[in-house]
């Protein structure tokens, strides 16, 4: 018989009060540290009506910026979401809600929520609601994500983030998604 506690290979299924019960005062104050609830107000109010868990975008701006609402990237994304100036402009022609104005200042905060939780709202849609695939278009792009699910990766779900040939984008998925994981088990 096999008496390995399974919440002990997956911690994230462990509830509020059992990461309580489990860790020390501090190692739990320490993880909430972790995992700040930054912006979250306002990831709230971006993804209101969008029928999906608010937590997994606020999972992808940790990721994306580290909550840093001043960051840009080497190749020029931009804010809290990283989304290129170029991507919030061409959202701006078919996104009700979003102007030219905003696209124009991703470095504040709303604006780039905004714009983020719009473009990973595409991504859920235009993949069926998977997180997995969508979160993996949010970084690798839409147009990948197609092929790789026309090859060996779309085999199978399970093996779809192992599979993903772009080092960084397969990166990004675990990590959203455990940031995910964590997100739902600290504040659930």
């Amino acid at each position: 018989m096999n008496d390995v506690d399974p919440a002990a290979s997956n911690p994230a299924a462990l509830s509020d009060e059992e990461w309580r019960r489990r860790l020390s005062p501090d190692a739990y104050k320490v993880l909430r540290i972790a995992y700040p609830q930054l912006y979250w107000d306002e990831v709230q109010a971006a993804t209101k009506g969008f029928g999906w868990d608010a937590q997994l975008f606020h999972a992808l701006v940790r990721e994306e910026s580290n909550f840093n609402p001043q960051i840009r990237s080497h190749a020029g994304a931009c804010g809290l979401s990283q989304l290129m100036p170029a991507t919030a402009q061409w959202m701006t022609k078919s996104t009700p809600g979003l102007t030219t104005e905003m696209a124009a200042h991703l470095f504040e905060p709303v604006n780039c929520i905004a714009f983020g939780a719009n473009y990973i709202a595409q991504m859920l849609r235009k993949f069926d609601g998977n997180m997995l695939h969508a979160t993996a278009a949010y970084n690798g792009g839409p147009g990948n994500v197609n092929k790789w699910l026309k090859g060996p990766a779309g085999a199978s779900p399970d093996a779809f983030t192992d599979l993903i040939p772009l080092e960084e984008t397969k990166g990004y998925v675990r990590k959203v998604l455990g940031n995910y994981a964590a997100y739902r088990s600290l504040y659930p």
